[in-house]
């Protein structure tokens, strides 16, 4: 029931954007579609891709990635590396093949010479980022390195 009820935030939202002078079209359907999916399984309209407004498709992939990296009461945050993998596995599926492709491409510039706990339990620093692997760092761990495109059963746990 109070998931219902806070489902329903989008339209409130736009009711509330309706009334509000100098706000323009493209954001009230922003508002109103962010929640959406691209196959339909989204809320409060179920609408599919075309009729999605495109301002929408850019703040569902924000609004995902931020409320996956975020702890919340019912579920611990993710790395935001498994968020982004997360986006890339979804893309053209549930969210926006291009918006994904930016999305992530621009976060994983920012991921260059952070440290980083690997799943493994060791810490090590990301020292490149292959653009065709995103979410698959190098990371130099000591004086080794790891490749998380060659070696699929590591991921990153957390940005330290």
């Amino acid at each position: 029931e109070e998931y219902e009820l806070i489902k329903k935030h989008a339209q409130f939202g736009y009711s509330i954007l309706l009334k509000t002078k100098g706000v323009t079209s493209n954001i009230k359907y922003a508002a109103l579609h962010h929640h959406e999916r691209l196959d339909g399984s989204g809320y409060p309209l179920r609408l599919r891709e075309s009729q999605i407004h495109d301002f929408a498709k850019i703040i569902m992939v924000c609004d995902v990635f931020d409320a996956l990296i975020t702890d919340r009461p019912y579920k611990k945050a993710i790395s935001p590396l498994l968020a982004a993998d997360y986006l890339a596995w979804s893309s053209g599926k549930l969210f926006d093949s291009e918006v994904c492709y930016v999305f992530i491409k621009r976060l994983s510039e920012y991921f260059v010479g952070k440290t980083v706990l690997l799943s493994n339990g060791l810490e090590g620093r990301i020292v490149y980022v292959d653009g065709n692997f995103p979410t698959r760092p190098l990371v130099q761990v000591g004086d080794r390195f790891v490749d998380l495109v060659k070696d699929r059963s590591i991921n990153v746990e957390k940005l330290m």
